[in-house]
C-alpha cells in the first residue's frame, strides 16, 4: 500500500454488534460525519435481530444507550440482587434503593439490543456494510486497507475491531486463561416467581445465575450456570425433568419448584485479553476482553469502551 494512500472513511469499525453500533452512533454525535463512518459485519441483520441470548444490561449501560439514541429496549428491570452461597448460612441483597436509582439493571434479549442500535444507526445515516467480513487489514502511514471478502476493500483512518466471539474461537490473546468450565444457558419456569429480583448463587463446581426476564415463550428466568466441562456434558445429556430437579438441588427453594425449561445451550468460559492498539488500530468489547459471566459484565465493558 502506498504510504500515501487517503482514506475514504474516518473511522471504520468492523464488527456492528451492540458494542460496535453504539460507538458509530457516539461518534456521528460527537461531530464526524456519518458518512464517514463504515460498520462492517459478517451476519445479515435478521439473524443478529433474531438471536434470543439474555443479556444483563447494567443502569450505566442504559444511560449510554440513551446516549445512543437506543433506549428503551424492551426488557425486565432488576430491582434487587440475591446473592448467596450453596451450603452457608446468609446472604448479601443489593436493592435500587440503597443505590438511587430506578433499576439495578435490565435483563433483554441480544436481538432487541440489536434492533434498537440499528435503527438509531439508520437515524444518523451511519453506513452499514452486510453481511461481509474483514479477511485482513494492513496498516499504512496514513490508512488502514481493509480487504473484505467480497474482494473489494476500503481505506479508512481509523480501524476498530469489535467482532467479539466465543471463548475458544478466537484468535489467542497476550493474556490467555481457561476457566475450566462451560456455561450451560437456558430459560425456565420456577413455581414460585420473585418479580424483579436476580439470583446469584455460588456453588462448589461454580456459580449459577438466575435472571427475571418475562418473555413470550412463558419461562420467567434466564439461566447461565457455570460447571466444569464434564459436568455440563451431564447436564446436557439429562431430560427435562432430570435437569430441573439438577438445578433445583443446586439453587435451593428460594423460588419454589422448577417446573420448564427451554432448550439448552454451552459455551466454553475462559479470560481470553489484550487490548492491542496501534497508531491507527484498536480492539473494543469482546475483540479486546473476553470474561467470565459471574458479573454479567461483558457487554457493559464494552459499552464502556464505546
Amino acid at each position: 500500500m502506498s504510504s500515501t494512500t487517503l482514506p475514504n472513511i474516518d473511522v471504520g469499525i468492523c464488527g456492528a454488534g451492540p458494542v460496535g453500533m453504539a460507538l458509530a452512533v457516539m461518534l456521528a454525535k460527537r461531530g464526524i460525519a456519518p458518512e464517514r463512518i463504515a460498520l462492517i459485519d459478517g451476519k445479515p441483520l435478521e439473524a443478529a435481530v433474531a438471536d434470543p441470548r439474555s443479556i444483563a444490561v447494567s443502569w450505566g449501560s442504559r444511560l449510554l444507550l440513551e446516549e445512543a439514541d437506543a433506549w428503551p429496549v424492551p426488557g425486565t428491570p432488576i430491582h434487587e440482587i440475591h446473592v448467596s452461597r450453596r451450603g452457608y448460612f446468609g446472604r448479601s441483597m443489593m436493592t435500587r434503593s440503597e443505590h438511587k436509582v430506578e433499576a439495578l439493571g435490565y435483563v433483554a434479549r441480544y436481538g432487541d439490543v440489536v434492533s434498537s442500535l440499528a435503527s438509531a444507526c439508520a437515524k444518523h445515516g451511519i453506513k452499514t456494510l452486510r453481511p461481509v467480513r474483514v479477511q485482513a487489514a494492513e496498516e499504512g502511514a496514513d490508512c488502514v486497507r481493509l480487504f473484505l471478502d467480497d474482494g473489494s476493500t476500503l481505506d479508512v483512518a481509523i480501524a476498530v475491531q469489535a467482532e467479539g466471539g466465543v471463548f475458544g474461537e478466537q484468535e489467542q490473546r497476550a493474556k490467555q486463561r481457561d476457566y475450566g468450565q462451560t456455561g450451560v444457558i437456558a430459560r425456565v419456569t420456577a413455581s414460585a416467581p420473585v418479580p424483579n429480583r436476580a439470583f446469584e448463587r455460588f456453588t462448589d463446581t461454580g456459580p449459577l445465575a438466575l435472571l427475571p426476564q418475562d418473555g413470550a415463550d412463558g419461562h420467567g428466568y434466564a439461566l447461565v450456570w457455570c460447571v466444569p466441562p464434564g459436568r455440563a456434558a451431564e447436564l446436557l445429556s439429562l431430560d427435562d425433568a432430570a435437569f430441573l430437579r439438577e438445578l433445583g438441588e443446586a439453587f435451593g427453594t428460594r423460588l419454589g419448584r422448577f417446573t420448564a425449561i427451554s432448550p439448552r445451550v454451552a459455551f466454553p468460559l475462559g479470560l481470553n485479553a489484550e487490548a492491542p492498539a496501534s497508531a491507527r488500530k484498536v480492539a473494543i468489547g469482546n475483540a479486546a476482553q473476553t470474561l467470565h459471566p459471574v458479573a454479567g459484565q461483558g457487554l457493559n465493558l464494552g459499552l464502556r469502551d464505546a
